[in-house]
């Protein structure tokens, strides 16, 4: 089975606390961070997840924790 491209242009994503993999991820350049937060707010509502089991990450704060968001590895589901 072939592996899912992650979209390089994502900046943010839903990171699971439970399982410490990505569920999801967003493109939100030049965006403020309140439009963020209302908009991870929508999304994560829409996609039935609960927002307490899960944090909204930057891409460059996962790769400072050595997750690179870009890996298929790095994903899972929940």
């Amino acid at each position: 089975m072939p592996k899912t491209k992650i979209n390089k242009k994502y900046t943010h994503f839903a990171f699971s606390i439970l399982t410490k993999r990505i569920v999801d991820g967003w493109e939100y350049k030049n965006v403020d961070k309140d439009s963020i937060k209302e908009y991870y707010k929508m999304d994560m509502k829409d996609n039935d997840r609960d927002r307490k089991l899960h944090k909204l990450l930057t891409a460059k704060h996962l790769l400072s924790k050595g997750i690179d968001p870009y890996d298929n590895n790095s994903w899972g589901n929940n």
